[in-house]
């Protein structure tokens, strides 16, 4: 427990730790001798200041205690361990660094981990944390776990709470939505879908304005569980390079990569053109990373599954006609 002892004196007040408080205990045998002296006008000989040039005034302080561990990092604990064994004393590593003695005694000594983190034992063993589904699922699960393992906890009702999961995700860092993409394509009209309009009842045909031309562009998107996103790939109708300079490609999303294809479909080599030159360049250092797949045969081709295997990255396909269902 840590110890403070305020002295108030005035409109003024100062802080003593544990060893300057040591003299408290000549102060309060003493009273007697103080009052008299203090009426006379002449300090105790014995009583010393709480701080450097300030005199306290005995009878008016305050005791503060207080509970709350001095506060250090998973880095400053590997610190100190490490200069205790390159030769440094407890001591003097636990004042240079702030890391408590006992604490670099239990990781030298092996009765703790050198990469446990402070604080209790974690409820569940590390090698069971290992799946990722939503909170109440994790909830549920883990109270199933807890029963059949036998394990004694302090949970409500044998179901952990919203402190457990925070801990749990402070945890796992490294389980993040950022690592999980989803990909698909979409045919995207480049001319105005008709609106609905008034007509008379019973009506087959009414006309509306819209030009009958039905060009379109494909559009390759891919986002992260995160909500974050890629920029997309933009397919335009054309047998040449020259079929993109119709379109003001400048004016498009920052980062965008457009090509051509004579009909504007997604072919098979547009799928490992995208992979190698443009996910892997904006998809982050992290790794592994999933990507989450219809079934179209850009997605599945040879080269593109070499080149996910060669950067860690998964590929999840869904079966055949149920991205409707399945996909996130």
């Amino acid at each position: 427990m840590f110890y403070e002892s305020v002295r108030c004196c005035g409109d003024k007040e100062t802080t003593v730790s544990d060893e300057e408080a040591s003299s408290d205990e000549d102060v309060e045998e003493s009273d007697d001798q103080h009052d008299e002296e203090n009426r006379e006008g002449v300090p105790s000989p014995s009583s010393k200041p709480a701080v450097s040039g300030f005199q306290p005034q005995y009878g008016n302080e305050i005791f503060v205690f207080s509970t709350m561990p001095k506060m250090y990092s998973q880095k400053d604990i590997l610190d100190a361990v490490g200069a205790v064994r390159h030769g440094m004393s407890y001591r003097k590593a636990s004042s240079k660094i702030g890391v408590p003695v006992m604490t670099i005694q239990n990781r030298i000594s092996g009765n703790v981990d050198e990469l446990a983190q402070a604080g209790r034992p974690t409820v569940i063993p590390t090698e069971v944390e290992g799946f990722g589904i939503t909170r109440r699922m994790l909830q549920v699960k883990i109270g199933r776990i807890v029963r059949k393992l036998k394990i004694k906890s302090p949970f409500r009702n044998g179901v952990p709470g919203k402190d457990w999961i925070a801990g749990f995700l402070k945890r796992h860092p490294d389980d993040k939505p950022v690592r999980i993409w989803n990909i698909d394509e979409t045919s995207v009209p480049l001319l105005h879908k008709p609106a609905r309009v008034l007509g008379p009842s019973g009506a087959k045909n009414i006309p509306g304005r819209v030009g009958n031309k039905r060009e379109n562009v494909s559009v390759l998107a891919c986002v992260n569980a995160a909500g974050g996103e890629i920029p997309p790939l933009v397919i335009v109708k054309g047998k040449t390079y020259k079929s993109l300079l119709s379109y003001n490609t400048e004016d498009g999303v920052s980062g965008s990569v457009y090509t051509f294809q004579e009909r504007a479909w997604m072919e098979d080599t547009f799928g490992e053109i995208w992979f190698r030159g443009h996910f892997l360049k904006h998809c982050g250092p992290a790794r592994p990373q999933l990507i989450i797949v219809d079934s179209h045969s850009s997605h599945e081709t040879l080269g593109l599954i070499d080149a996910a295997i060669a950067n860690d990255v998964h590929l999840l396909a869904f079966p055949p006609h149920t991205t409707q269902w399945l996909c996130p």
